[in-house]
């Protein structure tokens, strides 16, 4: 049995989970709506690295995006269990979202207002087409886990610590328009997501 087999040889992955590991990887991982899970050996005595520290987390939990890059965001466990409940909380969800905007806010291709706390729709509806597109489809795969198929249980939308108004929203839009950064088109498509979405909460 090959180490990689060895790592797992004790789980039983869940439906939809998908193998993603890479042979140069110290262990094998696996990919689960867009998270990426390291999964070192349980005997801690065989990993090829902290195989001195019997306290060592043996499950590392990042975005896939973020592969080969500082995660803005990442966790640590020890169990499985412990892994599927961090995935599949709301509060993991809100995490990450905060620390996309924290991070793609200061790309340079974008006004200095997008560095204002705010939601990620509404930042993905300003400021997602200058965005690069690896990076707006990551935004989009992010709010796609608050999608919920049971509305009685759906939860509140992305709302962050300061939620701009909709003046705010227009004054990006203007400066955006008088510095060349997007056109008429752009313009009507933004505004036509946010009242979109403004019907959808008051509905």
């Amino acid at each position: 049995m090959t180490h990689f087999k060895e790592c797992v040889a004790d789980l039983t992955m869940p439906k939809g989970w998908e193998d993603v590991s890479y042979g140069n990887d110290t262990c094998p991982s696996w990919l689960y709506k867009g998270f990426q899970v390291m999964i070192d050996h349980p005997d801690f005595k065989q990993r090829e690295t902290n195989n001195e520290d019997e306290n060592a987390t043996r499950f590392y939990i990042f975005r896939a995006q973020e592969y080969g890059d500082a995660p803005t965001w990442n966790a640590e466990c020890h169990t499985f269990k412990e892994v599927l409940s961090i995935l599949n909380d709301e509060e993991t969800w809100h995490a990450v979202a905060r620390a996309f905007v924290s991070r793609h806010a200061y790309d340079g291709n974008l006004p200095w207002s997008a560095r204002k706390q705010r939601s990620l729709d509404i930042f993905l509806n300003l400021y997602g087409h200058a965005l690069h597109a690896d990076y707006k489809a990551e935004g989009e795969a992010i709010m796609r886990l608050f999608d919920w198929h049971d509305v009685d249980d759906a939860p509140e939308p992305v709302v962050e610590e300061s939620e701009p108004t909709l003046r705010d929203a227009l004054e990006d839009i203007t400066g955006q328009m008088q510095s060349g950064k997007i056109g008429d088109r752009q313009v009507l498509e933004i505004i036509s997501n946010i009242v979109d979405n403004y019907k959808k909460e008051q509905s």
